[in-house]
């Protein structure tokens, strides 16, 4: 109960931050520094 509210806390400021930057952190095209596989 506590991650879901904590889920729905995180939403608007993930939403609103910079999605292209969490894209690029997710997928990891900032060159493979998060994930290899960029």
């Amino acid at each position: 109960m506590a991650l879901a509210a904590l889920a729905l806390l995180l939403v608007p400021f993930v939403a609103g931050a910079a999605p292209k930057k969490l894209a690029l952190l997710f997928t990891g095209d900032n060159g493979g520094e998060i994930a290899p596989c960029g």
